[in-house]
């Protein structure tokens, strides 16, 4: 991918961007060239990613808006407000309850567990915060439909691109 012409053309479509918003784009672009991920896999992904982060291409916690300079206050709106708490979102994607948690950790472990020895979603919600890690819950879980039940693959093809 030439990352000039894909920067001039997503600053054309959303405008300035943040060193931040480059910063999530280029750690999402060196994971889909490294797994040789489709572009329209690709484009369904990132559009995700902007769309939940509310922009900041960063891993966030769920309601982050809620007070974003006061984690306590946040924390108590997530306790009373969600019921699926502490397993809120965190991430890119959201990735929330304790079995999605769960498969992520079973799912990634062997990936991560020489960098983290005590990677463990459930045990350590926020490490779904990090961002290589976001990344890795984002990939597998999009790819390989852990969030809904249904892959991009079921999607996207050669010959089907359905974006609702």
């Amino acid at each position: 991918m030439e990352r000039t012409k894909f920067y001039d053309a997503v600053r054309t479509g959303l405008g300035r961007l943040s060193q931040d918003n480059v910063n999530g784009f280029e750690t999402i672009l060196d994971e889909a060239e490294r797994q040789r991920t489709p572009l329209n896999n690709l484009a369904y992904m990132l559009a995700t990613a902007w769309w939940e982060t509310a922009k900041t291409m960063q891993p966030v916690r769920e309601a982050f808006f809620i007070a974003p300079n006061d984690f306590e206050r946040a924390e108590r709106w997530r306790k009373r407000n969600l019921r699926y708490y502490p397993y809120y979102g965190r991430g890119l994607p959201q990735l929330t309850w304790e079995r999605n948690y769960r498969k992520m950790t079973e799912g990634l472990r062997d990936r991560f567990k020489a960098k983290y020895p005590d990677f463990d979603l459930v045990k350590n919600p926020d490490q779904a915060l990090i961002p290589e890690i976001a990344i890795a819950i984002m990939f597998e879980g999009m790819l390989h439909g852990y969030y809904t039940g249904k892959a991009l693959k079921d999607y996207f093809t050669d010959n089907k691109s359905e974006w609702v």
